[in-house]
């Protein structure tokens, strides 16, 4: 028997299907119908060709076939394995990628590399235990006969944990990974232009570190991305104008950093952004008129830099501090 558990993961592909079976209750009615010799013709041509009679144990008015095929984000329960429902047993798996070992590996590399020892909590790390059972680790696993076999590695979330030492760019083994919070920490050093190798990854938060250096242009090219925080850092150089990119982006939060130069014209393109905040930074130059295009803003703020000219209506709009930058709107 085979059994699936998925924690805070992306969906898993299954395939199954149930094998025809003979009706008794359904070969009953059709006597009414047909002759003996017709009964046994149809009950064989049912059955693929075995003549043994059905079970006493099959239920009444199941279907004669079924094929499925479904995204799933739950393990199957097997209460739920009602008529016409594939059972685990017939569910095909989409395997891990890395492998099991591999993942146990990269984890251990990243637990060395940002002082896992003096981490707040780090029950489970480096243990024979599930990886769903370290702390912060969210994990796909696969298990058959009571063995597990394969471990996919979906998120981790070690926000405010002591992490220190700078983020290993071995990290983007984890091939799997949807969610990086590891926001509140010390970490420092650079932030590793190898995370664009993370395609699957929606939401990233460094905030409140002490990294430093500018934002790789490269994250620009994380197609799946709907929030970037990396805020309460030491970023320096421009915003990076492929974060324009990013069009699944609902959040983008690079606030309190020694960001500077112009605001890119290019963040107008993110028409599903929410939030955007951008203050407390060294920007200067005309807020860009693209702005304007994001009519879905709830929250902006843009104060603490040097902006000049006027400030699109949509951005007076939303709530935040916009209405405070002393600028006129524009027309």
């Amino acid at each position: 028997m085979k059994e699936y558990k998925l924690i805070f993961g992306r969906p898993v592909r299954f395939l199954g299907g149930t094998r025809a079976r003979c009706s008794p209750n359904a070969l009953y009615r059709s006597v009414w119908a047909m002759t003996l010799i017709g009964v046994l013709l149809i009950a064989l041509a049912a059955c693929g060709g075995d003549d043994s009679p059905a079970s006493e144990g099959d239920p009444a008015g199941e279907p004669s076939t079924v094929q499925a095929e479904a995204q799933v984000t739950e393990a199957p329960k097997a209460d739920d394995q009602s008529a016409g429902q594939p059972s685990t047993s017939q569910l095909a798996f989409e395997p891990c990628e890395p492998t099991l070992g591999e993942n146990r590996e990269v984890l251990a590399a990243f637990y060395h590399a940002t002082g896992g020892p003096n981490w707040t909590d780090s029950e489970n790390w480096l243990t024979d235990a599930p990886l769903s059972d370290w702390a912060g680790v969210g994990a796909l696993s696969q298990s058959m006969e009571d063995r597990l076999v394969a471990e996919c590695v979906t998120g981790l979330e070690l926000g405010n944990n002591n992490l220190s030492g700078e983020i290993p760019a071995e990290l983007v083994k984890l091939t799997d990974i949807a969610f990086l919070y590891l926001g509140g920490n010390q970490l420092s050093g650079k932030i590793p232009a190898e995370l664009v190798k993370l395609t699957g990854l929606v939401d990233l938060n460094l905030s409140e570190n002490q990294l430093s250096g500018e934002i790789p242009a490269e994250l620009g090219s994380l197609s799946e991305l709907a929030s970037l925080d990396l805020s309460g850092n030491q970023l320096s150089g421009e915003i990076p104008a492929e974060l324009g990119n990013l069009s699944e982006l609902v959040v983008l939060r690079l606030s309190e950093n020694r960001l500077s130069g112009e605001i890119p014209a290019e963040l107008g393109n993110l028409s599903g952004l929410t939030s955007l905040r951008l203050s407390e930074n060294q920007l200067s130059g005309e807020i860009p008129a693209e702005l304007g295009n994001l009519t879905n803003l709830e929250w902006v703020f843009l104060t603490g830099n040097v902006l000049m000219g006027c400030v699109p209506q949509s951005l007076l709009d939303a709530p935040g501090d916009a209405n405070r930058l002393d600028l006129p709107a524009c027309n």
